[in-house]
């Protein structure tokens, strides 16, 4: 029996052929089993849209707008605290000469040759800023007392060591170095003038007058200047001596601690602060240190000087801010110091009749 007879042969016309699918019916079948948002897909993945490539623009922008803005803050508030500590320097360094200048004075043997002037120039305008929170800015000036009426008693910072105070008439009543007192406060351009005697300069100095005041230097103004001379004078005429202190000066204030009882004040017949002083019209009877009994001369000095200068803290100069002075707030440091005159404070007259040590 043959093999091949018993094998049943099937033709080509019978065999059963599996037809592919035509390219639209697949790619039909592939969409409805992957649908995707545009009905289209790729063949790595789904597509980016336009709406996604929108909103990663949008996002991405917002964080460079983020990033650049708080980089231009930090570079601003670094430029302002370069130009604080830059003024704040320059200002030390003004102080430091006023007080060098002002401490060499020395109480004259004859009283009628003695010469002082401090001349009070208030401003009309301040930094605009509202720094004690009452509403109103730049509301009172630079003169040592309450003008403005919100001291308070518990306000008061005399300091008490060993039972004693540094200036026991003021204990309870407003005066400078207290809370509320001058801290909102008009601009000044002072003027101080007093004569430097012979020997406190060097053994072969002569008397030399000493002026302080704002002015303009080599076409520059709001400059702090120091002009001296020799007093008298040399044969011929007096030459002046002009030298720039401190530049970018918006306020220039001196303060005189008066020991006579030459005007009325918040404490009458007590020292005080004064914002003016002339030498010469401190004569007797009519003016005598405080508490002195008659026939005690005046005192031709203050016993101590109170200096404060403010300074423009802005990144641009002066000249070249807008609306200024005026309404525009003006961002500025100040430096004050107190200077004692040893030889007033040392005199026999102040510590009897002055430096009162019984306590209120």
């Amino acid at each position: 029996m043959s093999h091949t007879a018993g094998r049943e042969t099937l033709g080509a016309e019978s065999r059963p052929w599996r037809q592919s699918p035509q390219p639209h019916e697949f790619m039909t079948n592939l969409a409805q089993r992957y649908p995707s948002s545009t009905g289209i897909v790729s063949p790595r993945g789904r597509g980016v849209t336009l709406v996604e490539t929108i909103v990663a623009l949008a996002i991405t922008m917002i964080f460079i707008g983020g990033a650049t803005a708080a980089f231009l803050r930090i570079l601003r508030a670094s430029d302002e605290a370069e130009a604080s500590v830059r003024a704040y320097s320059a200002a030390r360094s003004a102080v430091d000469l006023i007080s060098r200048d002002l401490a060499r004075l020395q109480l004259d043997t004859d009283p009628d040759f003695q010469q002082f002037l401090l001349i009070d120039r208030r401003l009309p305008f301040g930094d605009n800023i509202d720094h004690d929170g009452d509403g109103i800015a730049d509301e009172e000036f630079f003169t040592g007392f309450d003008e403005d009426g919100d001291w308070e008693p518990e306000h008061d910072n005399h300091a008490e060591i060993n039972g004693l105070f540094e200036r026991p008439h003021y204990v309870d009543l407003p005066d400078h170095g207290d809370f509320q007192v001058d801290e909102d406060v008009r601009f000044s351009a002072d003027e101080v003038v007093f004569i430097i005697p012979p020997g406190t300069l060097g053994p072969e100095a002569p008397r030399q007058r000493v002026t302080y005041r704002l002015g303009a230097f080599e076409g520059e103004g709001n400059v702090l200047l120091r002009i001296t001379a020799d007093d008298p004078p040399p044969i011929g005429p007096s030459i002046e001596t002009v030298e720039p202190v401190l530049f970018e000066v918006v306020s220039f204030d001196v303060l005189a601690w008066n020991a006579n009882d030459d005007v009325e004040s918040v404490n009458p017949g007590k020292p005080y602060w004064t914002a003016a002083w002339n030498a010469e019209e401190k004569t007797f009877p009519e003016v005598r240190p405080a508490n002195a009994p008659f026939g005690v001369p005046p005192f031709k000095l203050p016993a101590s000087f109170l200096v404060r200068v403010t300074v423009n803290a802005e990144r641009q100069p002066l000249e070249e801010i807008t609306g200024w002075p005026g309404p525009r707030q003006l961002r500025t440091v100040f430096l004050s110091t107190v200077v004692n005159v040893e030889s007033v404070i040392q005199d026999s007259r102040y510590d009897l009749f002055v430096r009162d040590e019984v306590l209120p």
